[in-house]
């Protein structure tokens, strides 16, 4: 790996003042430290070399004739759980890969007839074990005929594969583990696989939410519009106008009626201050009238 290393945190051990590198090199993935880089690299590295085993076995199983859920009763075989209802299939689970042919030639080799008096009996006993795992073994596989040799000048058309020969997400050293320990590669089409589908629930909502509305307008019925009563469909449950012209005009209505209050108010206060200021000068003017009386008689008295 040619990446270079840095002092730091691991984020495996948590340690401060590692030496740090990322995980998977060249591909990036978390900055660890050596021991958890490989810590790490050893129990995946050895899951990935099993895992190739069993994914052999399992190709050869199918190419035998085997069915996808039997791969479920084999796999519950190897992890020795079992149900009441059903066993497992453990046969042949401590069996060797010994083949039909070789079992054969075996059992010719210890048959009694050749083999000396004094070692009859061993032979016999062999021999009926050997049979005894016949049912237990099968045949080597066959090996698939060359394909006859071609003209270097003759031209093939070759079909575009139905499947892609090697999966590209995720790569070999991602395959067992987290999106956290992810290389730079795969986390990035993880990222956007995630935003895929995050936009995927949303446009989903959305149409959820257009047809949720659309039900609503179906249930709710016609609306009469408080302008010019013409019947209509609105979108809102308070919908009070069929367009936006009736909506206008009825705003002017109001803005009409509330100047023509504001002017009445106005001209009543008018009339009240005038009432009130008249009736104020009569009362002066009568005290006025009264004191002039008055002085009057004072004078013809003298």
């Amino acid at each position: 790996m040619s990446a270079k290393a840095t002092v730091g945190t691991c984020a495996q051990c948590d340690a401060t003042d590692k030496l740090i590198m990322p995980l998977h090199g060249d591909n990036g993935g978390p900055l660890t430290c050596i021991q958890c880089g490989l810590a790490w690299h050893a129990k995946y590295g050895r899951r990935r070399k099993l895992g190739r085993i069993v994914t052999k076995a399992i190709k050869a199983f199918f190419d035998a004739g085997g069915a996808y859920h039997d791969v479920d009763r084999l796999r519950l075989a190897a992890s020795g759980v079992f149900f009441s209802s059903w066993d497992a299939d453990t046969i042949g689970a401590d069996v060797g890969d010994i083949t039909t042919e070789l079992l054969e030639a075996t059992i010719r080799l210890t048959h009694p007839d050749k083999h000396p008096v004094e070692r009859q009996e061993a032979a016999q006993r062999v021999t009926q074990e050997l049979l005894a795992l016949k049912p237990f073994v099968f045949p080597a596989p066959k090996k698939k005929p060359a394909e006859p040799q071609r003209n270097a000048s003759e031209v093939v058309q070759c079909s575009p594969a139905k499947e892609p020969l090697r999966i590209e997400y995720p790569c070999e050293l991602c395959a067992d583990t987290v999106p956290y320990f992810y290389c730079n590669t795969c986390k990035t089409k993880w990222q956007g696989i995630q935003d895929k589908e995050r936009e995927r629930e949303r446009v989903k909502r959305q149409k959820q939410y257009a047809r949720r509305r659309q039900l609503e307008i179906f249930r709710r019925g016609a609306l009469k519009c408080t302008v010019c009563g013409t019947e209509f469909k609105g979108k809102r449950k308070g919908a009070r106008y069929c367009s936006a012209a009736c909506r206008q005009r009825a705003h002017r209505e109001r803005v009409t009626a509330n100047e023509l209050r504001a002017g009445e108010h106005v001209n009543s206060r008018h009339a009240e201050c005038a009432a009130n200021t008249a009736s104020r000068r009569l009362a002066h003017r009568d005290d006025a009238g009264e004191h002039h009386h008055v002085l009057d008689d004072v004078q013809e008295g003298a």
